[in-house]
């Protein structure tokens, strides 16, 4: 499949070509303003095609030039070619020892009956369901506290389909695999349902209007689930001319019809597990492989087209060529500002003997009345991570972190020409993981962790767990023969299936370090509510954590940590390198802990999220943390989120 093209712009003249390159010269030659943004207008219409006897190299370096010539002639002139600064790649920075040395890996005692290419959670247990490529039994039921895993077989083949929840915790599997011969019935236009209470079970809603294998979901802001994409075949197949809204309220009825905005259409090929996000205002973000917008569910207007790659930026980010996408966490001194992560990902026609992308990407959307949409943007930034990743998993950690781990350093997620059995069209697994620090200036965000032994590529997943921990699991692509091993991994000794599970601790929660206990919280929240968490913590001393190596700068002892923060996290529900409602919001405290009673109780006043912002957590569950300054944070108590 040939990557999608850019919007074809007529030719320019050699004189103009060579103005616009001396303005991205000069523009590169501008001191860096932190926190330039630029209006994003709504999408223009269609320029003409080029002339026939243009070469697609051709066009390509036309239709850059022009770009950096709208920038430099913009009324944003300044932010854009600032902007052109944010597009040199930033080197990524030495690990960190300590992080090293303190976060580590655990497998767990038992393990799933099934591979988890998808893994969900089911709130407010410590329970998932793991969905497999399988003819027949297709799901296991993990019990992480009792350490059991039961297989279960599902009325549908929900593998190949989106998992979303419920406010209720149980799940919606949309869309899915095709069918399989005296085995499991075909999932593509089905949506399947699973809940615990009063028993572990599996439904069946209103079926789709359109097949759909690999579809993307989110949460709208008043629970309804929008989804998109997905061809009408595996790997093949005409695409749905429009995008549907389920209601979970009224699954016994057919879903509403949606238009797809038309730059994300351009961008996103064959629309396959495209990433979906609904922003703060409730407004959807739509990205798809190079491309995206921003629109309006209730309007169904398109507000926006995000701004293009920089041209440097030539590889893919959907499947095949996975990259991992989310949005980083909100938080509202920074009013709940949306930044869009790419992670990784690979160029077009990528093999097993390509080396992946050792990059990400990142685009800071802000709310702005100046522009027509209401969004301006930051012009996107090209980091350095220090490991090449494609079809890797990234989890939004409570402190406001993101680990990055699983996936490969070369090739793609594909199976084998020769099928699944054969292997899969990726090697040298990216065993590596990374954590991500958001607000470190470029080129100081990546550290590296705990080397993890046991390789995980195609079809893994990771979920963070109610601990603060994170659940790797999956692959079935990944036994003793797969190019790049080295002597530090532990492959699957008995085939290509890993069924193994583990549990990755962040140095930041590590065995003996102190952390917050959550004593008493509300079982729900509201919008708009303001509410009162107690907890018990018993911090080390300012001079135990000097004794610790830190400093508090000019080799002060740094003051003892403290309880500053909480963060709303959703359940985890993900497959194939994406969570679509994975979201952290970071909530505002009203009163900070002002020490321990007679009986070492402690409290934070907290404001639940504003109603003015009705898109930053959806309707349902959601593990509620407490965060220390120096990014402790206590175990997660689960909650509901009222409108």
């Amino acid at each position: 499949m040939k990557p999608p093209q850019r919007p074809p712009v007529a030719a320019h003249s050699l004189a103009v070509l060579t103005a616009v390159l001396l303005l991205a010269a000069v523009a590169l030659l501008l001191p860096a303003a932190a926190g330039a943004a630029a209006d994003l207008m709504p999408p223009p219409p269609s320029p003409p095609p080029p002339p026939q006897h243009q070469s697609p190299a051709a066009v390509a370096e036309v239709q850059g030039a022009a770009a950096v010539a709208a920038r430099a002639q913009g009324a944003n002139s300044t932010a854009m070619q600032l902007g052109e600064l944010d597009f040199r790649k930033k080197k990524a920075k030495k690990p960190a020892a300590a992080a090293v040395s303190r976060s580590s890996w655990r497998t767990l005692p038992f393990m799933s009956t099934a591979v988890p290419a998808l893994l969900a959670v089911l709130p407010p247990y410590d329970q998932y369901l793991a969905i497999e490529n399988s003819k027949t039994t297709t799901t296991s039921l993990l019990d992480l506290e009792q350490e059991t895993a039961t297989a279960m077989k599902s009325l549908v083949n929900s593998f190949c389909g989106a998992p979303v929840h419920q406010e209720d915790g149980g799940l919606i599997l949309v869309g899915g695999h095709h069918g399989y011969k005296n085995g499991i019935a075909d999932g593509r236009d089905k949506i399947q349902l699973f809940g615990l209470d009063p028993d572990p079970a599996f439904s069946l809603a209103h079926p789709l209007r359109w097949n759909r294998w690999y579809p993307a979901v989110t949460t709208l802001e008043d629970g309804r689930v929008l989804v998109v994409g997905g061809s009408y075949k595996a790997d093949a197949g005409s695409l749905p001319p429009f995008s549907e809204i389920v209601d979970p309220k009224a699954l016994d009825q057919e879903s509403e019809t949606l238009p797809t905005p038309q730059n994300f259409v351009d961008n996103a090929g064959m629309q396959w597990f495209a990433f979906m996000h609904t922003l703060p205002r409730g407004h959807v973000l739509w990205w798809g492989d190079r491309g995206g917008s921003i629109s309006d569910v209730a309007s169904q207007a398109v507000l926006a087209d995000l701004p293009e790659l920089p041209e440097e930026v030539t590889h893919r980010t959907a499947y095949p060529y996975t990259a991992s996408v989310l949005v980083l966490p909100y938080r509202p001194e920074e009013d709940y500002r949306a930044t869009l992560m790419i992670f990784g990902g690979a160029e077009g026609g990528a093999g097993t003997d390509t080396p992946a992308v050792s990059t990400s990407l990142r685009l800071e959307l802000r709310e702005c009345d100046s522009a027509a949409s209401g969004y301006c943007a930051v012009p996107w930034e090209v980091e350095e991570m220090g490991v090449p990743r494609v079809m890797g998993d990234s989890v939004l950690l409570p402190n406001g972190k993101v680990l990055l781990l699983n996936g490969a350093q070369w090739g793609r997620a594909a199976y084998s020409s020769s099928g699944q059995k054969a292997g899969g069209q990726a090697s040298h697994p990216a065993n590596q993981p990374l954590i991500y620090e958001p607000w470190r200036p470029a080129g100081e965000r990546y550290f590296h962790v705990a080397f993890n032994p046991i390789p995980r590529m195609y079809h893994s997943t990771a979920c963070l767990h109610r601990t603060g921990e994170v659940i790797a699991a999956g692959c079935d692509t990944c036994g003793e023969n797969v190019a790049g091993l080295t002597s530090a991994m532990t492959p699957n000794p008995k085939g290509l299936l890993e069924k193994r599970l583990q549990m990755f601790t962040p140095a930041e929660i590590a065995p003996g370090v102190a952390r917050p206990v959550i004593t008493l919280a509300p079982a729900s929240i509201a919008r708009d509510q303001t509410f009162t968490v107690e907890f018990t913590y018993d911090p080390p001393a300012a001079a135990e954590v000097a004794q610790g190596g830190g400093t508090g700068g000019s080799g002060s002892s740094p003051p003892a940590p403290a309880v500053t923060a909480a963060s709303l996290v959703t359940p985890c529900a993900t497959t194939h390198s994406v969570g679509w409602n994975q979201r952290v919001v970071f909530l505002k405290v009203l009163s900070p802990d002002s020490g321990s009673d007679s009986s070492g109780t402690r409290s934070l006043t907290l404001a639940a999220p504003p109603s003015s912002h009705p898109g930053l957590s959806p309707p349902g569950y959601h593990l509620l943390f407490l965060v220390t300054s120096d990014g402790g944070y206590s175990q997660g108590v689960w909650l509901t989120v009222t409108p």
